[in-house]
Order: C-alpha cells, then sequence, then structure tokens
C-alpha cells in the first residue's frame, strides 16, 4: 500500500534509517519466477511505496545473508542488470500490461530505465518491445550494509504520462498498485505478482 506523506525521503538508498519511511507498510511476499517457479524467494525483499504532491517514491531492502557475494557487474547508466543483483520495477500506467515504464538500479545506484510498448494482443511485459533511449528524469541511490543492500527511487510525476498522475490517490487506497518488480540475487529472480485484470 502507498501512503500519502507529508516530507520526501532523502534519495541516500538507507531506507531503513529513512524518517519518511515511518508508517509506510512494507510489500513483501515475493516469489520466484526463475530457478524455481512458484516458490518463496530465497531472500527477503520488503517494497516501500509512498508520494507526494508531486513525487512517486520506492524504498527498496533486499536483505541477503552473504552480503559479501553481492553481485555488481557496471555502474554505468542504462548498463543491463542481468549478470548483477538488482531490483526493477514497471510501472503499467494505464493498466494494459502492453506499455510500461521501467525503472532499475544495483547495489552502486546506477540508473537504468526504459519504455514497454507493444501492439496487439497479449501481454508486453513477456514479450514486448523495449526502448532503452528512453532516459526520465528521475533519482535513485543505493546503500549496501551487513544485511544486504537497498535503495530509493524518487519519480516526479512528471515523468510518467498524465493519466499515472490522475491514478496517484488510488496507491493510497489499493494494496495492488499498477506495479510489477523482481529483484535478483545472483541466479534467481523474483517477482512479487502479476497484476489482475480486476484490480482497483
Amino acid at each position: 500500500m502507498a501512503l500519502l506523506i507529508s516530507e520526501a525521503p532523502t534519495i541516500d538508498g538507507e531506507v531503513l534509517d529513512g524518517p519518511a519511511w515511518i508508517g509506510v507498510a512494507p510489500t513483501s511476499g515475493f516469489i520466484q519466477k526463475t530457478p524455481d517457479t512458484g516458490h518463496p524467494g530465497s531472500e527477503r525483499t520488503e517494497v516501500y511505496i509512498a508520494y507526494t504532491g508531486d513525487t512517486l517514491y520506492f524504498g527498496v531492502v533486499c536483505y541477503d545473508r552473504e552480503p559479501n557475494k553481492i553481485v555488481v557487474a557496471d555502474s554505468r547508466r542504462d548498463s543491463e542488470l542481468v549478470e548483477t543483483d538488482s531490483f526493477q520495477i514497471i510501472l503499467d500506467t494505464y493498466r494494459d500490461e502492453r506499455t510500461g515504464f521501467v525503472f532499475g538500479t544495483n547495489p552502486v545506484g546506477i540508473e537504468y530505465d526504459g519504455q514497454v510498448t507493444r501492439e496487439g494482443e497479449g501481454s508486453a511485459f513477456s514479450a514486448g518491445d523495449f526502448n532503452k533511449n528512453w532516459d526520465a528524469v528521475w533519482e535513485v541511490s543505493a546503500h549496501t550494509s551487513d544485511s544486504g543492500w537497498s535503495a530509493e527511487f524518487a519519480i516526479p510525476f512528471t515523468t510518467l504520462r498524465s493519466e499515472f498522475v490522475r491514478r496517484a490517490a488510488a496507491l493510497s487506497a489499493s494494496s495492488r498498485a499498477p506495479l510489477l518488480g523482481h529483484g535478483c540475487p545472483r541466479q534467481e529472480t523474483r517477482a512479487i505478482r502479476e497484476p489482475e485484470r480486476n484490480d482497483p
């Protein structure tokens, strides 16, 4: 559930120490997509969602019992988040499962973004075209610790389509926000959920 907050978080990646996140209930319960589809994730991931009048915020905590094995392959913007621990979000702003905005990062806080688009029938999130040349205005920072790593995202509503701005208030009333996300600790891919057609 997203929460309307009066004070924006400081984007330094330290979610658990950030006073702005107090009172925001985290989303958890990630399940594996690979290698063991449908099984609980081997490590716990928590996602906090909040917003102000002009910005959408995500706080992500990726716990890792072996933080010394956290993998970082590249630190350049839009570097592929494949051979690295990472977290990615797809905001399905039109709720059509064909178009979306992708935001991601890794433990060193790179900015990874793009657009998913697909014409016709079916789900774009499994077979859509990805435009990595779309570079949005947003902010992210990451932090590593003895318990894993965490990241904070600040995405201005002006970066997203106006359709999403009008729906921002609905985030606070629904635990099924228009969100797809996954974390990748080493060779495991996790997903929090697939959005349902009858989601509010």
